[in-house]
């Protein structure tokens, strides 16, 4: 029995209210949209990976045809397909492949007219309209077909990255994403993105990109219209091969019905299938450090990090039975040697070496320790010697990476009979990382171990496998009637292992319960306040398998083309992930480590393997109404269900805030949930209309609204008490006791924690009232087509709501300068004070402290103009040029940010102090791209044109200005957060822009100031901008031509091309010694790279 909630949509109360009218019209809809799908076979469970045609034949007057003939023809495969035009003369062909066709148009008492080769992408409803002229149908009209086509029967904003495209620009690493940023509204999200390519966990090339100032994670991933997104961190799944792409279609805004699963952009992949001509490629494209410029210096002394790539492959694809079954097949193999920029850090001095526990020499420690701890010492001579006399930062290194990456991806496509259609997909992906640590291997207890240096830098192997399988078939019934059905299975499996895992070096070093089990044998790490850090990160694990069954009727029926559908994906999750499960100490400097005296210590293990479970149903319907020939409206209605995660064996905690106590999934009034509700709620209706009021010209605008899942960041990481084992007896904030004083004393064994009467902070806590996010869109755009140019002008907006929203403690005392702060804010808590009996919580769990939330509060507001060029390929000059001018506003950080923008812990103010600049706010941003065959040489013969024809050149141009960023305090004034840094801002009293930014003094340090202790500072969020980004990328082809159909190519690259350092934001801590100064540049940056390549093509 259906629920009564199903049918119920949720008025959840926003800034913008839906109007009265999008409710009703909602809530009655959907009981029929619902039922209609029950109908259905079960296996009919569609993504937008087809395009449809429409068109109008009339004759020379202007008056309709009817009962012509109508066929639609793919020149690749030669599959036809014929209608007939109705009795308003138009034609309607849907469930097309992305390819190139030819139409043919045959009216009695008409010469037949033919427009010949024009190109189909994914999502596209093309209109190619049929002007017949009188003759005999033996008199045969042809037209060239017009590139690029007004979009002039839908509402969607799209843009597709065609084949031409990745195959000739320049990409570096040969990653179609960067492509994908240059789309208009597009960017590179954040350089810690989850998505960036600098996850521990995911060392693939970066998939991130920001559309319409959205976070990479509500991004929908698709492959041939089958999902393809990794929800543990909301990354890509597999990753094809560019010799495999067809196109890449991006919808940015007012998606059709059948497009849903995202906040941010829908990004569908479309793969090559084969034809009835052989044709192939093999190529190698090669990189090394004595072609690359030096990195930005500084004015420091930093030699060229050594570097090494090969990136090689080829592909092929032809018939196997002509006019019938087709084949494509690739491999492209990736191997790099990558040797990272200098990094300096501070270890032990030479004579504090030679003169074990005599610290004389610096006066920073000046400390004799005569009975070093047995463990303490162990780890002091993990230390390398350094390379210089200086006492701090003496030591010089610039460790190396490795990387072994192999994709496949293999299709056929079979064509059963003049009605049944369908193909089958492979793609494999195998990426093995190995990180370099800092500090060269140690003998030490009978093992040889690998100290480390830097615990950031997750140091050791990592493993990437990831599997995909897709099968699709389609089904013509009649011309009018057409059914697709698809069914996939992805499986990824991501391991990262730190270094020394399976060692167990501190049992080898004589310390107790540190490695207690396999998942807990590598060095347990320590750092050093005045100095470096040794030991491991903890393994990350993480496996997903996701199935899907997808499925769509398209009926053409008068002057409405309706589709109707649903699909289903089931996914299972096996994540491992700790904090500090072999323990995280702390010690003052390299004195207190050989006494073993520690400041800090903490240990926070989870000791059930979560085996996570989510269900992902839809159901949608659209109509395209052709109310005249130049009017069509589009219309539709989707629902979405992303449901909780659940455990197969109930390890699932999570702290109810209604309640204030930790509920634990299947105990007596607990749900599989956690009592995270189920939210029926997702209902997204769809609405928008292309008027031609001219020819040439095109109004298009739209409203709609889209709903997304959150990924397992904030949708499922509950396992808190009982299931984990936390002990932090000890930190910089409450001194050790008696108990915990020496290293070599080792852990107690862990014990889980108590569900009744939990003691210690919460890991993560999910709102029992979490939501969706969804997104409001709404466009109006106007198009123009001249000369074979296109002119595109568009305001975007888009309103987030129910966003996912960090709150790092909502257990935080309320601050107060006069109750626990000292005058001085020098101690933040005083020691007679006991700071958690003022905590909102105390009352039902005493023993909690911190409790960090996710909660779906969150909203946002993006407004744009985006201008698109693009002029089709004239005279051998293909180019495309976009400019967004956007503002972005949210009170909520992105779920990869967590906490870095001094996020504070007081909800109340959120709406006062968090509104403001969205961490994704980029204002002005302008991209170009563009492929030209240079004209000389053409009339050449013999040696002469060898030489001087076959010439193109290509390139990609982007700038923009920064992302904005906060000031925060160096300590916590505020008091919310007892013992952390960097979490709450100060006051500011004046404007922080100053006329001419550099890396000296980016803006005005005087603009801040401290604010009084126990008072939350008055400066809002992200309110100064960062650096910008500035690079050009080109290449310079040369062709030999052997046969028509056999060339040879080189390819010249290189990328950075004007050496633009792109730097990383400032020091934005204030009382930090380089406040105001930038000192490092970005992850992404790269100075200039050259490569070569050669490729031949058949």
């Amino acid at each position: 029995m259906i629920s009564e909630s199903l049918f119920t949509l949720n008025c959840h109360t926003s800034p913008l209210r839906r109007s009265s009218f999008l409710r009703r019209t909602a809530t009655l809809t959907l009981p029929m949209v619902f039922c209609g799908v029950m109908l259905m076979p079960a296996s009919l469970l569609a993504q937008n990976t087809t395009a449809d045609v429409i068109g109008t034949a009339t004759d020379a007057s202007g008056a309709v045809v009817p009962g012509a003939t109508v066929q639609l023809t793919d020149v690749g495969t030669q599959e036809k397909r014929t209608v007939t035009s109705n009795d308003a003369g138009q034609y309607t062909f849907t469930l097309l492949k992305p390819s190139h066709y030819t139409l043919t148009v045959m009216g009695k008492g008409f010469k037949t007219a033919t427009i010949q080769d024009f190109a189909l992408a994914a999502g596209d409803r093309a209109r190619e309209d049929a002007h017949l002229t009188l003759g005999s149908e033996d008199q045969v009209v042809q037209v060239e077909a017009q590139a690029p086509a007004l979009q002039s029967d839908s509402s969607v904003l799209s843009s597709t990255v065609t084949e031409k495209a990745t195959q000739e620009l320049p990409l570096n690493g040969r990653n179609f994403y960067n492509l994908v940023q240059i789309t208009a509204g597009a960017t590179e999200g954040l350089n810690n993105g989850l998505a960036s390519g600098n996850r521990p966990d995911d060392r693939r090339l970066t998939s991130s990109v920001s559309v319409n100032g959205q976070a990479d994670v509500i991004n929908n991933q698709l492959i041939d219209g089958m999902d393809n997104n990794e929800r543990v961190i909301g990354s890509i799944g597999v990753r094809p091969s560019v010799d495999a792409i067809q196109e890449v279609n991006i919808q940015t805004n007012t998606f059709t019905a059948e497009s849903g699963r995202s906040a941010g952009a829908i990004i569908n992949v479309i793969t090559k299938s084969g034809t009835n001509k052989l044709h192939g490629s093999v190529y190698e494209f090669l990189r090394n450090d004595v072609l690359n410029t030096n990195p930005y210096k500084f004015g420091a002394s930093i030699p060229k990090p050594h570097y090494r790539q090969n990136q090689y492959g080829g592909s092929i694809g032809g018939p196997i039975l002509k006019d019938r079954t087709f084949f494509f097949g690739d491999y492209e193999g990736l191997r790099i040697v990558r040797g990272l920029n200098p990094t300096q850090t501070t270890v032990p001095t030479a004579f504090e070496r030679a003169n074990p526990g005599n610290f004389t020499d610096n006066p920073a420690i000046n400390q004799t320790v005569t009975t070093p701890d047995k463990v303490g010492l162990q780890y002091f001579n993990l230390f390398p010697l350094p390379t210089s006399t200086a006492l701090t930062n003496n030591y010089t290194v610039s460790p190396s990476n490795s990387q072994t990456s192999d994709t496949a991806d293999g299709r056929v496509d079979h064509r059963f009979s003049a009605s049944d259609f369908g193909f089958i997909r492979y793609t494999f992906n195998r990426v093995i990382t190995n990180v370099g640590g800092l500090f060269p291997s140690v003998s030490a207890a009978g093992l040889t171990i690998a100290p480390g240096g830097n615990l950031s830098s997750y140091a050791g192997p990592a493993k990437s496998l990831a599997h995909q399988v897709q099968f699709n078939y389609i089904h013509t019934f009649t011309p009018n009637l057409l059914l697709e059905l698809k069914a996939g299975y992805t499986f990824l499996n991501n391991r990262q292992d730190p270094q020394n895992f399976g060692l167990a070096p501190n049992t080898a070093f004589g310390q107790a319960n540190i490695n207690f089990s396999p998942r807990t044998s590598e060095l347990s790490p320590v750092t050093i306040s005045q100095g470096a850090t040794l030991g491991g990160h903890p393994p990350i694990v993480y496996l997903e398998n996701t199935w899907q069954y997808v499925g769509a009727v398209s009926w053409t029926h008068g002057k409405q083309t309706i589709k109707l559908g649903g699909g289903v994906i089931r996914r299972q999750d096996t994540t491992t992930q700790t904090d500090s499960a072999s323990g995280s100490w702390t010690f003052t400097n390299f004195a207190t480590l050989l006494a073993g005296n520690y400041s800090s210590l903490s240990r926070n293990d989870i000791l059930f393997q979560p085996h996570n479970r989510t269900w992902e149903p839809h159901v949608y319907v659209q109509d395209d109404w052709h109310v005249a020939q130049s009017l069509t409206i589009n219309l539709g209605l989707r629902w979405d269900l992303y449901t909780p995660y659940t455990d197969t064996n109930n390890i699932l905690s999570n702290f109810d805030t209604d309640t204030g106590k930790i509920v634990v999934a299947g105990t007596p009034g607990v749900d599989g949930h956690g009592n995270v509700r189920v939210d029926y709620s997702n209902l997204a209706p769809r609405v928008g209309f292309a008027y031609t009021p001219i020819a040439k010209t095109v109004i298009r605008g739209g409203f709609g609204l889209s709903f997304a899942p959150e990924n397992l960041t904030s949708g499922s990481a509950l396992v808190n008490q009982p299931f984990n084992a936390t002990i932090g007896p000890c930190s910089t904030t409450s001194p050790c006791d008696a108990s915990h004083k020496y290293f070599a004393d080792g852990l107690p064994v862990p014990v889980a924690n108590s569900a009744t009467n939990p003691t210690g902070s919460v890991s993560a806590a999910l709102d029992p009232h979490f939501k969706s996010t969804y997104i409001e869109q709404f466009n109006l755009t106007a198009e123009r087509e001249f000369g074979g140019n296109l002119v595109t002008a568009s305001y975007v907006g888009e309103l987030g709501r129910r966003l996912a929203y960090y709150l790092s403690d909502v257990n935080a005392a309320s601050p107060n300068s006069q109750s626990f702060v000292d005058p001085t804010a020098t101690n933040l808590v005083v020691s007679t004070f006991n700071y958690n009996t003022l905590r909102p919580y105390y009352g039902t769990s005493p023993g909690i402290t911190g409790v960090p939330l996710f909660t779906s509060k969150g909203i946002s507001s993006y407004n744009a103009l985006q201008l698109v060029f693009k002029r089709r390929l004239t005279k051998g000059l293909d180019t495309s040029v976009t400019y967004t001018y956007a503002h972005n506003l949210d009170d909520s950080e992105t779920i990869s940010n967590d906490g870095g923008d001094g996020f504070g812990s007081v909800p109340s103010l959120v709406p006062t102090l968090e509104y403001g600049n969205a961490n994704l706010d980029v204002r002005h941003r302008a991209t170009g791209a563009f492929n030209y065959s240079l004209p000389f040489g053409n009339s050449y013969r013999g040696i002469r044109g060898v030489l001087v024809k076959g010439w193109q050149a290509n390139g990609i141009v982007v700038l923009n200005t920064g992302l904005p960023f906060s000031v925060t305090n160096i300590a916590n004034r505020s008091g919310t957060r007892p013992g952390t840094a960097n979490t709450d801002r100060p006051n500011q009293i004046a404007s922080a822009r100053i006329a001419h930014p550099s890396v000296l003094q980016w803006f005005n340090t005087a603009a801040y100031q401290r604010q009084l202790g126990g008072v939350v500072g008055n400066e809002h969020r992200d309110q100064v901008s960062g650096p910008g980004l500035q690079r050009v990328d080109l290449s310079l082809f040369k062709t030999f031509t052997i046969t028509e159909r056999v060339n040879m190519e080189f390819r010249t690259e290189a990328f950075n091309v004007m050496n633009t350092a792109q730097f990383a934001f400032p020091n934005a801590s204030l009382g930090n010694a380089a406040f105001g100064t930038i000192t490092s540049t970005a992850n992404a940056y790269n100075p200039r790279i050259l490569q070569f390549a050669a490729r031949f093509k058949f």
